[in-house]
C-alpha cells in the first residue's frame, strides 16, 4: 500500500463521478434532440399530413443526429484514458495553490516505489510526499468536476424524460376516449338501427 492511497481512492471516486457526469450530458442531448425531434414532426405532420417517406428521412435524420452525440459527448470523452495524473492535474487546475504539488508526489513516488533513476534527491522527493500527504484529507477533490454542467444536463435530461412520460400518458389517455367514444357511437347506431 503506496503513501498516498486515500488519494488514489479519491481519484477512483473522482472518476466514477467523471463517467457519471459524461452520461448525463449525453442523455441530456440525446434527449433534447429527441424532443426537437417530436416538436417539429409535430408541427409538420398537423400542418402538412407528411407521407410515410417524409416520415422516415426525418426519423433517419433523428437516428444520425443522436449517433453523433453520442459519438461526441460519450464515446470520444470515455476513450480518454483517465489515469492518477489526468486526475490529480485536474484537481490542480481548478486550486493553483497546489503549485503542482499533488501530481509531483504521485510521480515521486511511483519513481521512489520503482527504484528508478532520479535527478532529484529521495529527500526533498519524501518531503514533498509527506506534504502533500499531511494535506491529503483538506484537498478539494470535488472541485475538478464542474459541478454546474453536470447538474444542467441532468436537470434537461430528467426535464425532458418526464416530458416525454407526460406526453405518452395523455397520449394514451386521448386514445382510451377515442376508442370509448367510437364504441359508445357503435353501440347508439345499433341501437338506432333496432328502432
Amino acid at each position: 500500500m503506496t503513501t498516498l492511497s486515500h488519494a488514489v481512492e479519491r481519484f477512483d471516486a473522482l472518476r466514477r463521478r467523471v463517467r457519471t457526469g459524461i452520461w448525463l450530458e449525453t442523455m441530456g442531448m440525446v434527449l433534447l434532440a429527441l424532443a426537437g425531434y417530436a416538436l417539429v414532426t409535430y408541427v409538420l405532420d398537423r400542418s402538412l399530413r407528411l407521407e410515410w417517406p417524409f416520415r422516415l428521412v426525418l426519423l433517419a435524420g433523428l437516428i444520425y443526429g443522436a449517433m453523433r452525440i453520442v459519438r461526441r459527448r460519450y464515446l470520444l470523452p470515455t476513450a480518454v484514458s483517465l489515469d492518477d495524473d489526468e486526475m490529480a492535474f485536474a484537481v490542480e487546475r481548478r486550486t493553483p495553490g497546489l503549485h503542482q504539488a499533488l501530481i509531483s508526489s504521485l510521480q515521486f513516488e511511483r519513481a521512489l516505489v520503482r527504484g528508478d533513476r532520479v535527478v532529484d534527491s529521495k529527500e526533498m522527493m519524501g518531503a514533498v510526499i509527506a506534504d502533500v500527504e499531511s494535506r491529503l484529507q483538506a484537498l478539494p477533490f470535488d472541485v475538478a468536476l464542474d459541478q454546474r454542467r453536470i447538474r444542467k444536463f441532468g436537470a434537461l435530461a430528467a426535464g425532458l424524460a418526464s416530458l416525454f412520460f407526460g406526453w405518452g400518458v395523455v397520449d394514451r389517455s386521448e386514445e382510451h376516449t377515442s376508442e370509448l367514444q367510437s364504441h359508445s357511437d357503435l353501440v347508439c347506431r345499433l341501437l338506432l338501427e333496432k328502432k
